[in-house]
């Protein structure tokens, strides 16, 4: 449901922020994780999941514009990025309201399933901050992208070994002259 005119959705969107704003008090995550949800779930039918190409980046950066100059605290456009992140990966799925919009940010960014699995569950039974969960992501490898290959570090051997040996061609040059 593609609209052409972006003035809808963005007053949809600033409304689902002011009432995040307004009722985050009574209900905690709850209101902020299922507001979220809701923005994704706009985005995602107005933009079809896909927010690389161009045409849509431009839509996004009016549709930013737009909502900036209705909602004036708490906003920017990385939240949107989040915000459909968050529905691509939560939705239809249960949410556990331990956990804060923070953790489900981070959550959202990890590319394994499983390993999201696990995460969420062991950071909601074990209270971990944000922080930890943040670490434990980086420490999965999937966290921001695909899983990337680690090298291990070369010994210290190999430079010292190049550091004498031109150390001692050095000292020969200077030797014969």
């Amino acid at each position: 449901m593609k609209r052409e005119d972006t003035n809808s959705l963005a007053q949809e969107i600033a409304s689902i922020f002011e009432s995040i704003r307004e009722n985050t008090y009574k209900g905690g995550n709850r209101f902020l994780l299922t507001g979220h949800l809701e923005i994704g779930a706009l985005l995602n039918r107005e933009f079809n999941s896909y927010i690389l190409n161009e045409k849509s980046k431009q839509r996004m950066k009016t549709l930013t514009e737009k909502i900036d100059k209705v909602v004036k605290i708490n906003f920017s456009k990385r939240t949107l990025y989040h915000a459909l992140k968050f529905y691509q990966a939560y939705h239809g799925k249960k949410l556990d309201f331990r956990l804060s919009w923070s953790h489900y940010r981070i959550l959202s960014a990890i590319s394994n399933i499983e390993t999201r699995k696990k995460l969420e569950k062991e950071a909601g039974d074990k209270g971990w901050s944000r922080d930890l969960l943040e670490r434990y992501a980086r420490e999965s490898g999937y966290y921001g992208g695909s899983k990337s290959l680690k090298w291990n570090r070369p010994n210290g051997e190999n430079y010292h070994y190049k550091i004498v040996k031109n150390e001692i061609s050095s000292q020969k040059n200077f030797g014969s002259i």
